[in-house]
């Protein structure tokens, strides 16, 4: 299948329909380039590895290494705490 072929990747989209996520991930680390925040809005959703190579059409090895990346950028050691705080990360800045 040539590569113009695949449906357009849902990377805009999924960043626009998770913003507040999106915002608070971003203030908090900055250096988060646009694709890792499209992986953790994927982790956040549940997603394996697998199942995000399949939604970006790239391969799995892509996938595990923007998770490393992303690991390294904010500080945490397993893919494991990367999914959990993906999934605790508040979806809008809280108020003091």
């Amino acid at each position: 299948m040539k590569k113009s072929q695949h449906p357009p990747k849902p990377s805009l989209h999924l960043l626009l329909r998770q913003s507040g996520f999106v915002r608070v991930l971003h203030q908090r680390y900055p250096t988060l380039t646009r694709q890792e925040l499209l992986i953790c809005v994927l982790l956040r959703d549940g997603l394996s590895s697998g199942e995000m190579a399949s939604k970006l059409h790239c391969s799995i090895r892509t996938v595990e290494n923007h998770r490393y990346k992303i690991r390294k950028k904010i500080g945490l050691r397993t893919s494991e705490d990367l999914s959990l705080m993906m999934v605790l990360m508040p979806s809008r800045e809280e108020k003091r």
